[in-house]
């Protein structure tokens, strides 16, 4: 990690997640979802909590979500401007951070990180 970004390495990270868009893989679960995105984090130096939403407009079951640390946000036909309420109030909530996407970089569900 560049040291402009060295403050914010631990900092609380937000990721935002589109279920409809972005589905669990059949191999995988949400609790290791949530290891390979925290492994691809601490891959780019951030060691921070990490704190995920997952936003669907389908049926899921919330408590495994929930027992893998991420928070389903079951919305249905409010799904987008919840998400964008969500990102919007994160901000708000935590000014002093980093806000923003990974920029250049794309974490996929298995947790390998790609430069794109």
């Amino acid at each position: 990690m560049s040291s402009s970004n060295s403050k914010f390495s631990e900092a609380e990270t937000g990721v935002f997640w589109d279920l409809d868009e972005f589905p669990i893989p059949d191999d995988l679960s949400p609790a290791s979802i949530y290891d390979n995105i925290k492994l691809a984090l601490k891959k780019m130096g951030y060691t921070g909590r990490v704190s995920i939403f997952a936003y669907t407009s389908a049926n899921q079951s919330k408590e495994e979500f929930e027992s893998a640390n991420i928070q389903l946000q079951a919305v249905g036909a409010y799904k987008n401007p919840m998400f964008a309420l969500d990102i919007y109030n994160w901000g708000v909530d935590h000014p002093d951070e980093l806000l923003g996407d990974l920029g250049d970089y794309e974490i996929d569900l298995k947790g390998k990180l790609t430069f794109v």
